[in-house]
């Protein structure tokens, strides 16, 4: 299997050829190596393979043939591509994605296309095609391709597949090639690209004017300014216009990926690896497929964090690898991954997390999430739900009041839509339930004061408040105190009202007390006391 190459230009100047098996680079690209087999004669030959069957005799001449009738059995005939009669074949669109054309219009997947056709994608659009051995092209973003040749020659083992790259970048996984008639050529404005049973990346940076091939498996021939070298699987190399071609490097390692989840549950998809030694950048490619046939996109990058967006909801396969200071790209660490994160869960609008309630129930209260019939809602006494106090009760509606004794809880939301479809989890929420506050002592008077106290918790501030009436509307006294008494003065001789809340530690302002009522009575008139005394 061969894989790939990214775009040659004009402007570079440069001559690249990428040859397998070959010990040279390519050339003799227009002819055809038959071997000699027995019972053949040049005439049968002719008539068996040529377009026009009379030339057998420019054959002769070209190949410096005795006897053609008697000709030994394993010699080679060197036959020209134009002589040979074609027998055209037709490439299937496997997939498409994003914007591209064939021939001017949409490109669909299941378009066929042959000999002549052209490809174009836009910012984003990859197609990939199927040639009728099997081998697949992608064309990357921004990109046109077409068509030389595709098909074979009358009684001749191979295809003959010749592609024109205009600009941009293809990957192409490429059939291992049999037969004399076999090839399999990119031409470049530059340059011709021969593959034969290797796996192998090209690229050209048009601002820099550098070539760079890298090489993950087999061998190729890299050719610049006349000079040629081998490019070993594992390597790259890199030729820069104007300078002498330079000796083969070994590619950066594989990243390490064995830490990245299987599964992410939010429609932002992060996650990080260790760095590697001597990279500048990462490329991360994203397929539906593990052969990367059906591309989705790529993404370039510095640092060791990804994050990505815009990703339906389904199973990825993801490939990364280091770019080095060169420019090289290294081997890839393939890897799979489930997105799952719709519908995605609500957003809890209250209580806040952490929040600490005291009294006996909390009332929950969620926003609509978009596509969401209905919910689910657990509550546990730890954040890992091993054991839920709830299990997944589902909700209608978007409040849910819970009646808890003290004590730490969590709980959490997911979205449930169409039968019964639920989306991931939501993160999960800690409420922190305390005893209700106690009721403060009926106040106490003495000599035209009131002495208040209530019940305390270590560490804890308190306010107070006095008024005429229950609801609090008309208040006599708001005090703030550092202990749970207070001594006041007396107010007039009438009913009042008395309510306290504490303030934690922590900042936590507690809810008031209910409304306690009591009675300051009037002072005990002195003169009352002479009435026995007159009475004698």
């Amino acid at each position: 299997m061969s894989i790939v190459f990214n775009k040659l230009l004009r402007t570079l100047g440069l001559t690249v050829a990428l040859l397998a098996t070959a010990p040279a680079a390519l050339s003799g690209g227009d002819d055809v190596l038959y071997q000699v087999q027995p019972g053949d004669t040049l005439s049968e030959l002719g008539y068996r393979l040529l377009e026009s069957p009379l030339e057998w005799r420019t054959l002769q001449q070209l190949n410096h043939v005795a006897d053609p009738v008697n000709m030994p059995i394993g010699s080679v005939l060197r036959i020209p591509v134009r002589m040979l009669r074609p027998v055209s074949g037709r490439a299937t669109v496997q997939s498409v994605q994003g914007t591209a054309t064939l021939d001017g219009e949409v490109a669909a997947e299941g378009h066929t296309l042959g000999q002549g056709s052209q490809l174009e994608t836009g910012e984003g659009g990859f197609v990939t095609i199927v040639l009728p051995d099997g081998s697949r092209i992608t064309l990357q973003p921004e990109s046109s391709l077409k068509i030389l040749s595709l098909g074979k020659y009358r009684g001749l083992e191979g295809q003959d597949a010749r592609f024109e790259l205009d600009r941009g970048r293809v990957e192409t996984s490429v059939a291992p090639q049999r037969g004399p008639a076999a090839r399999y050529r990119i031409h470049t404005p530059t340059a011709v690209i021969g593959v034969r049973g290797t796996e192998f990346r090209v690229s050209t940076d048009v601002v820099e004017a550098v070539d760079r091939a890298e090489v993950t498996g087999g061998i190729v021939r890299v050719g610049a300014d006349g000079r040629e070298v081998s490019v070993p699987g594992g390597f790259g190399v890199v030729a820069a216009k104007g300078r002498p071609l330079a000796a083969p490097v070994a590619l950066l390692a594989a990243p390490d990926v064995s830490a990245v989840p299987v599964r992410f549950e939010r429609p932002v998809l992060r996650f990080e690896f260790p760095p590697l030694e001597a990279a500048r950048e990462y490329r991360l490619q994203i397929a539906h497929d593990q052969a990367f046939a059906e591309p989705v996109a790529e993404t370039r990058f510095s640092g060791t964090a990804v994050r990505l967006a815009g990703l339906e909801d389904g199973d990825y396969w993801m490939r990364l690898r280091g770019i080095d200071g060169a420019g090289l790209e290294g081997r890839n660490a393939d890897f799979r991954i489930v997105l799952k994160a719709r519908p995605e869960p609500p957003i809890i609008l209250g209580p806040a997390n952490n929040a600490k309630i005291r009294g006996g129930s909390v009332d929950v209260q969620w926003a609509e999430a978009p596509g969401a019939g209905a919910y689910r809602l657990e509550l546990a006494r730890d954040q890992s739900f091993s054991n839920p106090l709830v299990r997944a009760v589902r909700q209608e509606g978007t409040g849910k009041r819970l009646d808890l004794a003290p004590g730490d809880y969590f709980l959490r939301l997911a979205s449930i839509r169409g039968e019964g479809d639920q989306g991931p989890w939501g993160d999960a929420l800690r409420v922190r339930m305390r005893p209700a506050p106690a009721d403060p002592d009926p106040p106490k008077q003495a000599d035209g004061r009131l002495q208040l106290s209530w019940p305390a918790e270590p560490g804890q501030r308190f306010e107070y408040q006095i008024a005429r009436d229950r609801m609090f509307s008309d208040i006599l006294v708001a005090e703030s105190v550092a202990e749970p008494h207070a001594s006041i003065p007396a107010p007039p001789p009438d009913a009042y009202y008395l309510r306290v809340r504490a303030i934690d530690p922590d900042g936590y302002v507690g809810p008031y007390t209910a409304p306690q009522r009591f009675v300051v009575a009037a002072p005990f008139p002195w003169w009352l006391g002479l009435v026995p005394l007159l009475a004698l």
